[in-house]
């Protein structure tokens, strides 16, 4: 092959690697069509949250997806906004079980009334890169359509914007039945990136359809066995009696665990019929939970 030639491939290569490297980069400077926002909601928390404090740093959380806690939402982040981590993980239920993998994702960033959630590129990266063992090869696809759909991301984003508007998130929606191999894989491969920058929140919410009362008692059944880390009873709790992704509460409970995280303060717990008043009346549960070493 000639020099020119030679050449002319090289240029090709090159010209392919930028184009490629072009489509990648405005894939995340893409975002969802759906905008998550309740503005009664938000603004009535913004109204009645300082409930309670976080110790700081926090290397994970759990909180609800729910808006009807939203003082205790705008609390939450109110407060991690002394930390102002830089990148959040979140791990969410599949609600509408999309895609047939056990975790799906997408680079598309979310649009709020505050400004525009961004996915972190490089957690992307590193998180959906393939493993090299079939056994620990994590099982996530991309999928825009599913994440466009899940609120249990999207109803946190406004709350990420207003009060962290320079922090990035990797979503992670996690289906019902993701087996137990595969919470160890994802754990593995999530653990080594928490730190005091990088935070891991699971978006979970608890007991649903019940009425307060008896949420209630299926709230403490609950709260029992986050404390004894009884990961093999949480795995076969009856979704929605209880929660609505067990597999995510084991992820976080494991995750944190690992990393050392083991001081657990539950400074929230609430149920949507006390907040509105209606003991009757098919409820949702809420826990929040902050981590610390």
């Amino acid at each position: 092959m000639s020099a020119l030639a030679s050449a002319g491939v090289l240029v090709g290569i090159m010209a392919l690697v930028l184009t490629l490297n072009d489509s990648n980069a405005q894939e995340f400077n893409t975002n969802h069509a759906k905008t998550f926002f309740e503005a009664s909601d938000f603004y009535r928390g913004i109204k009645e949250k300082n409930l309670f404090t976080l110790d700081n740093p926090i290397y994970g959380g759990i909180i609800p997806h729910h808006l009807i806690p939203s003082d205790g939402l705008n609390t939450y982040f109110s407060q991690l906004q002394k930390q102002n981590p830089k990148r959040i993980i979140l791990i969410s239920p599949n609600h509408f079980l999309q895609g047939n993998s056990n975790f799906i994702t997408s680079p598309y960033g979310y649009n709020t009334p505050f400004g525009t959630v961004r996915i972190d590129k490089n957690l992307y990266e590193k998180i959906t890169n393939p493993s090299t063992t079939s056994e620990k090869k994590l099982d996530i696809t991309r999928n825009d359509n599913g994440m466009n759909l899940e609120h249990g991301i999207g109803n946190l984003t406004s709350y990420i914007s207003y009060y962290l508007p320079e922090t990035t998130i990797m979503p992670i929606a996690v289906m019902p039945t993701t087996t137990p191999q595969q919470i160890e894989n994802l754990v593995a491969k999530i653990a080594p990136l928490i730190d005091k920058d990088t935070i891991l929140l699971a978006s979970i919410d608890f007991s649903h359809y019940l009425p307060a009362e008896m949420a209630a008692k299926n709230d403490e059944t609950t709260w029992k066995l986050i404390q004894e880390r009884n990961y093999n009873e949480i795995l076969v709790l009856n979704n929605n009696d209880y929660l609505d992704t067990p597999p995510s509460l084991v992820t976080i409970l494991k995750t944190m665990e690992q990393i050392g995280a083991k001081n657990m303060k539950q400074p929230y717990h609430n149920n949507s019929g006390f907040i509105m008043r209606d003991m009757t009346m098919p409820t949702t549960s809420y826990f929040m939970l902050s981590f610390t070493k």
